[in-house]
């Protein structure tokens, strides 16, 4: 299996995939498409099934069944990776707060 950074990933890729993170989704955790759609931003809807279909091609997502969605090993620490990213950019005030309290 070829090795995938975040950098290889467009912009809504990488959005589904941190939806993914912040749901915990694996192999055996499933999310429904319509899910993913309802929590993506709007600007992002147009190109979502190209997105998802990329993603399928990868190796990333992995169908469970029809409009059912896992997330592969490596798709897992994609995920991860991004949530942790999200995370350190939205409370790096925060922290810098708490070091000068």
């Amino acid at each position: 299996m070829s090795e995938i950074s975040i950098d290889d990933l467009s912009p809504v890729e990488r959005k589904i995939l941190l939806i993914c993170g912040r749901m915990c989704i694996s192999v055996k955790k499933n999310v429904n498409e319509e899910t993913l759609k309802k929590k993506l931003p709007d600007k992002y809807s147009s190109e979502f099934n190209i997105a998802l279909k990329s993603l399928l091609h990868k190796g990333i997502l992995v169908k469970y069944r029809p409009h059912n969605y896992g997330v592969s090993k490596e798709g897992r620490i994609l995920a991860y990776k991004l949530k942790e990213l999200e995370d350190n950019d939205l409370y790096s005030d925060l922290r810098l707060l708490l070091l000068l309290k």
